[in-house]
């Protein structure tokens, strides 16, 4: 299998091993759904995801670390979830891989300097209809 969609769909919570053993998926399409939370080893057992769909749920934060194991990720969309703000190791592991990144419509009000920090293949940051009043020095002096 290399394409997973379950979108548009009433899905609040999947747990760590939910898809476990998909090492030759490379998209993952989860939008639409009413997602709050997700496991920090969600992604974990994907390799060679390179695609992200995250969209139109209710997330508030993306934990730690969770795409480390996930090194020829080149997309990520999380628009119009409930993210307020970004931890300090959320892009750990595909600072060199990561080209697009789509916040757009979220509740991001401070853009902090580690944000995207090493994020060295961005190309496309979509940061459009947040709340955002402060941009802090060096938010994005890494981004060529």
């Amino acid at each position: 299998l290399e394409s997973l969609s379950i979108n548009n769909n009433y899905l609040r919570f999947l747990n760590d091993n939910a898809f476990n053993f998909m090492p030759k998926l490379k998209s993952m399409h989860l939008y639409g759904n009413k997602l709050e939370n997700l496991s920090q080893n969600l992604f974990q057992s994907m390799p060679n995801l390179n695609q992200i769909n995250l969209y139109s749920n209710f997330l508030r934060s993306i934990p730690n670390k969770m795409f480390l194991n996930n090194s020829k990720l080149t997309q990520i969309n999380l628009f119009n979830n409930k993210l307020d703000h970004l931890k300090l190791d959320t892009f750990l592991g595909i600072e060199n891989t990561l080209r697009t990144l789509n916040l757009n419509e979220n509740k991001l009000k401070n853009i902090k300097s580690y944000y995207f920090k090493n994020l060295i293949k961005l190309e496309d940051l979509y940061l459009n209809h947040n709340q955002i009043s402060t941009i802090h020095s060096d938010s994005f002096k890494s981004l060529h």
